[in-house]
């Protein structure tokens, strides 16, 4: 699938995953299943460790893929909900997280979180997805968290930085596809000022900048 088709993302993403070592190259550059588990476990950390995960949270990731961040938060909150488009993707998730009794699959059947109530939410993030997305529909996801947010809940969003030297060089990297054959899941990056806007348009307020030199992150507060 090219570019003009990105839009398309439950096909593009379906089509991306047709095995379990594409899945896992398509979310973290690797085929290796220990690898892959692994950086889970450092996402998993930053997201306790920046979203102040207790016990008791119900918390939800949009853009799940495969499971690997839920499968090393799971054991950290009293219920973990796994979102993604791609019905594909979570097939293999529903067989990496076989092993905890408090996590929910959810197949998103567009841009948004429809399929959940107002204020239902305690904490939400979304990594490594943002560069798969168009604009308007980074800004739809955000929105979409600030309204299922409970009141005093914290979202998370990042993408690769712009701004930072080796985001730059991702970015100039991939301006040498040839335009009319960029590939639908070509990586877009994000600059703070983009992301910032998306989350104080939304409603988000206490915003925490974190810029690097490969993602930048962003976390906001829904206010109480």
């Amino acid at each position: 699938l090219l570019m003009h088709e990105r839009g398309s993302y439950k096909d593009v993403w379906n089509q991306a995953s047709g095995d379990h070592g594409a899945a896992m190259d398509a979310v973290a550059a690797t085929r290796n299943y220990d690898e892959f588990m692994e950086s889970g476990k450092d996402s998993a950390k930053t997201m306790i460790d920046m979203l102040s995960i207790r016990p008791s949270d119900v918390v939800l990731e949009i853009g799940c893929g495969t499971g690997r961040i839920g499968a090393a938060l799971a054991p950290h909150c009293a219920r973990w909900i796994g979102t993604d488009i791609s019905g594909q993707m979570l097939s293999y998730a529903i067989n990496n997280l076989k092993q905890f009794s408090n996590i929910e699959l959810v197949e998103l059947q567009t841009c948004g979180l429809a399929e959940f109530e107002n204020e239902s939410i305690d904490k939400l993030y979304c990594s490594a997805v943002f560069m798969h997305l168009d604009e308007w529909d980074r800004y739809r996801y955000v929105a979409e968290a600030f309204r299922v947010l409970k009141p005093g809940g914290i979202a998370y969003f990042d993408n690769i930085n712009l701004g930072g030297d080796i985001g730059w060089g991702i970015f100039s990297e991939l301006a040498g596809h040839d335009p009319a054959a960029r590939p639908a899941t070509i990586s877009k990056t994000s600059t703070v000022e983009e992301v910032r806007i998306y989350m104080s348009r939304a409603g988000f307020t206490k915003l925490k900048e974190f810029p690097g030199s490969h993602l930048l992150a962003i976390t906001g507060h829904k206010p109480s």
